[in-house]
């Protein structure tokens, strides 16, 4: 099977598992957590560093209050609509697309370090938590829009030296995380089937022992009648013999 197969050949669906339902809204609130952390601390840190003076002269106190007031936005509404799709496969899209624009704001508000396009590597990161290679396609084609839109909007982002072997090494690094990304989903979806599978399989396993255990209740039940029968026949002939 192909890295890149739909799993269309799989048999069961995982989409359509409980266990699958029950990951997903695990990894959506772990994935919320993790990233709410990762931006608390850089916004603590940026503001140290207007604090003691070495930020930017473009950064102000008030800039950063604005990007955290449209992240805190963006993330509630996020947060919202992954819940109204709760276990279900599109929540994921969801919840990444709303974690990419939140790191785009960011590194459009905070824009002069060149070193803030690290941060794209997160997404791609995160998008191993859902096990499907689909989403981690999505993510590297949304951290290529956010990079090319933050080029555009923010041409002192683009580093120094030679813009075409510079960027493009850039790029291609973003593809070579992609691609690791996606063999990472891939095979932690094989091992989340294995899981689901041998749970079926022990399912199946228990519904085999308890019908057993009710055909044994039933012999039993069966040798029960006819030892009372032969009992009840034995002191009816010794009646007629005296």
């Amino acid at each position: 099977m192909g890295l890149f197969s739909g799993g269309r050949k799989e048999g069961i669906r995982l989409e359509e598992t409980e266990i699958f339902s029950r990951v997903m809204m695990n990894n959506n609130r772990r994935l919320f957590i993790s990233f709410v952390s990762i931006m608390l601390l850089a916004n603590l840190a940026t503001l140290v560093i207007l604090v003691t003076g070495t930020a930017s002269k473009h950064l102000s106190l008030a800039d950063i209050g604005i990007e955290l007031a449209a992240v805190l936005v963006i993330l509630g509404m996020t947060a919202f609509w992954s819940r109204r799709y709760r276990g279900k496969p599109v929540s994921s899209y969801i919840t990444l697309s709303g974690v990419m624009l939140c790191l785009f704001i960011f590194q459009y508000v905070i824009f002069n370090s060149r070193e803030l396009f690290a941060a794209h590597y997160i997404v791609l990161v995160l998008s191993v938590f859902y096990f499907d290679v689909k989403v981690s396609i999505l993510t590297f084609c949304l951290v290529v829009i956010s990079q090319v839109a933050l080029f555009i909007l923010r041409p002192n982002l683009i580093p120094e030296g030679p813009v075409g072997s510079v960027i493009g090494v850039r790029f291609l690094v973003y593809v070579w995380v992609g691609i690791g990304a996606a063999a990472g989903a891939k095979a932690t979806r094989e091992i989340l089937r294995l899981a689901i599978d041998k749970a079926a399989e022990s399912d199946r396993n228990y519904g085999e022992i308890q019908e057993v255990g009710r055909s044994v209740d039933e012999s039993v039940g069966v040798l029960k009648t006819q030892s009372e029968r032969q009992r009840s026949e034995e002191r009816r002939v010794g009646k007629e013999c005296r």
